[in-house]
């Protein structure tokens, strides 16, 4: 193992040297202050540690991998160096290198459980299901694994051809009530591989009749299995029906596309992989929903792995790498997307968003233009241009591009009140209220109840002094659906506060604070509410805390005013 303890400020002498001369630095010349040679100490393995932890906490994987890669060949004993350097070969997708060090890790440490799941997925993916069982005894089944463990038992028994070990497998889902709707789906997943077709239909007409159905992927395979059975008709009144009630599911219309073209449809019960990387892909979408972003990560690349043609796998693995700042994996992720996929345009949008979370924007701009010059009449790319040109400030180039996207569309449909929302945004920002507001009436026609454009539009109404009681009751509208969005609280808030109904301001914004602490906006508001209710020390104390959290020039001028000076002689209230 690498050795620190001596002469250590020696080594990072050496180091901090070694980067002197990288970028042409004179160097100085390096005492050795060790009292003696430092024998057991290996700088090349120690300068690659370095660079990979400094890599990694720039969230760089693709570079970190690789310097861990680089120490592990001088310290290759090193366990906690391997679990690192395997963690980040998952998340950088580099399955070949994880498969190496996975087979290291269990040998040195039989019960590390994500190694040993991994080998036992390439195992499934080749066909030797009885080293797959022998590997899956060493999985503990703890955390979510609780869940996988069993599934992947089911699925090695359903490969060696035991579909009675197989249920059985699945039947220790049911102590977990959350974790049911993955057995019965797989019961149909199950009794459909084996070609039990009775059972698997009946199995899926009760998935599919279930009210409260969780995952549409058991829709999907239902189709594919009418597919298969010559039922085209009835695969297409099944994917009808339910997009009548999930209108414009990006799946269900892929499927149905597929059904229409005459092409196979994918189905998890194909083969004991499938089965897996479907069961993979929908935990990860869980995990994703609750924000456990790195659990949904490993269970996302495990789906990818399991079967690499699972489109839509990568792209919730691209968004939840550029959720967690891994922007350069995350165009990967979206890169293995092929371009005549029906993801494809979904894929570039995202890869645009990736770079413009990761402070590329002139980059994500340039790659939305390169798309437009291939298809101009895309108008989902063009109006994410417009989003991030919005975002920038750029209004003005921005409307150019909602207004090209509206005169694309012809007769807006439900989902384009997005579109007019954001061009309202625009136009608000630029002063031109009468457009702005006929941009969100608009968007409240198409979707009339949305949260986004009725605290926006009540908002706006308020801060014009119009449509007083109107605004109110859209904001409380938009409170009711979404009680935990402070921005939302907040404005429900402020219009209490404009009234005058100061103590109630108090207690809304107050709970804004709670839901949003890090906002100046917020802290700023309940300080005005707290001084008219006569708390002006903890009034104070909120304008202060307001000032750390870096509000905008114009904020920072009338909060220091109303602390020299208190709320009614700054003229705050009438802002």
């Amino acid at each position: 193992m690498i050795k620190f303890e001596k002469g250590l400020v020696a080594a990072v002498c050496l180091f901090l040297a070694s980067c002197a001369t990288d970028v042409g630095r004179e160097v100085p010349q390096v005492v050795d202050v060790a009292a003696d040679p430092v024998e057991d100490f290996d700088f090349r393995a120690f300068e690659s540690y370095v660079a990979g932890q400094h890599a990694r906490h720039m969230r760089d994987t693709d570079i970190a991998a690789g310097h861990y890669l680089e120490t592990l060949k001088r310290d290759p004993r090193n366990i906690s160096l391997m679990r690192n350097a395997f963690s980040l070969m998952i998340t950088d997708g580099r399955y070949r290198d994880a498969l190496m060090l996975a087979e290291r890790l269990v040998e040195i440490s039989p019960n590390t459980g994500v190694a040993q799941m991994l080998l036992a997925l390439e195992d499934v993916r080749t066909g030797d299901y009885a080293q797959a069982n022998d590997r899956l005894v060493y999985v503990k089944g703890t955390g979510f694994d609780t869940l996988v463990l069993p599934l992947m038992s089911a699925w090695v028994e359903a490969g060696k051809g035991d579909m009675n070990q197989a249920q059985k497998a699945l039947d220790s889902l049911t102590r977990i009530a959350v974790f049911d709707s993955y057995r019965s789906e797989h019961v149909a997943y199950l009794y459909d591989f084996a070609k039990e077709n009775e059972k698997a239909e009946n199995a899926y007409i009760a998935l599919v009749s279930n009210e409260n159905l969780t995952s549409l992927q058991p829709v999907l395979a239902y189709g594919a299995f009418l597919d298969r059975a010559g039922r085209r008709g009835d695969a297409r009144n099944l994917y009808d029906r339910f997009l009548e009630k999930f209108p414009d599911n990006r799946f269900l219309e892929i499927s149905l596309a597929r059904l229409e073209s005459g092409r196979a449809i994918a189905s998890p019960a194909d083969k004991p992989a499938a089965a897996l990387a479907a069961a993979l892909f929908r935990a990860a979408a869980d995990l994703s929903s609750d924000n456990a972003r790195n659990p949904a990560i490993l269970y996302a690349r495990l789906a990818t792995f399991a079967d690499p043609g699972l489109e839509e796998a990568y792209l919730l693995l691209g968004n939840l790498l550029t959720a967690e700042g891994f922007t350069s994996a995350a165009l990967r992720a979206f890169g293995e997307i092929p371009s005549d996929s029906p993801l494809a345009s979904a894929a570039r949008l995202r890869q645009a968003w990736a770079l413009d979370s990761g402070e590329q924007t002139d980059e994500a701009i340039a790659l939305l233009r390169d798309y437009l010059a291939v298809d101009p009449e895309d108008t989902d790319i063009r109006s994410t241009l417009g989003d991030i040109l919005r975002t920038e400030e750029r209004f003005e180039e921005a409307l150019v591009e909602y207004n090209k996207s509206v005169e694309a569309i012809g007769e807006p449909a439900q989902g384009d009140w997005f579109l007019f929302f954001t061009r309202g945004i625009a136009y608000e920002q630029l002063d031109r209220w009468e457009e702005a507001e006929a941009d969100f009436l608009k968007a409240l026609e198409l979707q009339p109840e949305e949260p986004q454009v009725l605290n926006y539009l009540g908002y706006s109404w308020i801060d014009r002094g119009m449509n007083m009681d109107e605004a109110q009751g859209m904001i409380e509208q938009a409170v009711e659906q979404r009680p935990n969005d402070g921005y939302i609280v907040d404005s429900l808030g402020w219009v209490l506060y404009l009234r005058g109904k100061y103590e109630k301001a108090a207690e809304v914004l107050e709970r804004a604070v709670l839901l949003q602490p890090s906002d100046p906006t917020i802290n700023d508001h309940f300080g005005d509410a707290l001084w008219q209710i006569g708390s002006t020390i903890e009034a104070r104390f909120q304008w202060n805390h307001a000032l750390t959290l870096e509000p905008e020039e114009d904020q920072i001028a009338r909060i220091r005013d109303k602390l020299s000076f208190g709320l009614a002689l700054a003229g705050a209230e009438q802002r």
